[in-house]
């Protein structure tokens, strides 16, 4: 932002410039003057950086562009009747994610757990050696790096993840409630305040809490219904349509303005 934003400032570069702000409390690091215009997941959003002093016909609470692969329609009845559980790996490392693998080996339901380890083939290799023997053939499945996730995300009752801006947008296209177990100071603290407030997700306070959590989500489906609600009406529009015909009208509106200048 503000290598862009100094550019633009030296007159070195003239073209449009577009904050997209991937978490929820927006933050100093997401603004400078020189931008045209801010699209945020959602309006509370838009109010975090209306409250920093940018004007409102500005920001454009569109939602955070994703991949169309995750507008995927859950199916109803799922082939496993067993609760599904999607870890995301993310930062959390081998401590943190063996230990919530760890913990669910003791939850008294039939599970089913998937784990995305992505590019970290260490952790890849630790989690098969050191838990896989807790578990089932069907009810372990420890991947890498995968094209999969919407399909995984669609497959899912919940998603136990760090609250990082994109997985938490992806998590919310596919209306997946999410399970908090860390989260690094700062912004991904504000991501899982707001989400945990606005009924979207669950925290941890303990390690040790994560079965009563399972237990209880798996034992009211009322509570998942309505957390699925609660995220149809924080998640936006997340339309890669609209966040388009903004960049054209303002490449359009650009271009006005130095024609004008010019004559």
């Amino acid at each position: 932002m503000a290598v862009i934003g100094k550019l633009k400032e030296n007159e070195i570069i003239d073209i449009p410039f577009i904050s997209i702000v991937t978490d929820f409390k927006a933050h100093y690091a997401y603004i400078d003057n020189n931008v045209d215009a801010y699209i945020t997941a959602s309006e509370y959003t838009k109010t975090t950086l209306m409250d920093r002093n940018v004007p409102e016909d500005k920001v454009f609470p569109f939602g955070i562009p994703v991949k169309k692969e995750f507008y995927i329609t859950p199916k109803e009845t799922k082939e496993d009747s067993n609760f599904s559980i999607l870890m995301m790996s993310g930062s959390m490392g081998l401590k943190g994610i063996g230990a919530v693998l760890k913990e669910l080996t003791n939850n008294k339901n039939k599970l089913k757990v998937t784990v995305v380890c992505g590019n970290n083939k260490e952790l890849y290799d630790n989690l098969n050696d050191k838990y896989l023997p807790y578990y089932g053939k069907d009810e372990l499945n420890i991947l890498g790096f995968t094209n999969e996730v919407p399909k995984l995300m669609s497959e899912a009752d919940v998603i136990i993840s760090k609250p990082g801006g994109l997985t938490v947008s992806e998590a919310l296209i596919c209306k997946l409630p999410l399970i908090i177990p860390f989260a690094i100071p700062g912004q991904e603290e504000e991501n899982s305040e707001f989400l945990i407030n606005a009924g979207a997700a669950i925290s941890m306070d303990d390690i040790e809490n994560l079965n009563e959590i399972v237990d209880k989500l798996i034992e009211n489906p009322e509570l998942i219904k309505r957390m699925k609600s609660n995220i149809e009406k924080i998640s936006g529009t997340n339309s890669i349509e609209e966040i388009i015909e903004l960049a054209d009208k303002i490449i359009e509106r650009r271009r006005c303005e130095k024609e004008s200048t010019e004559k």
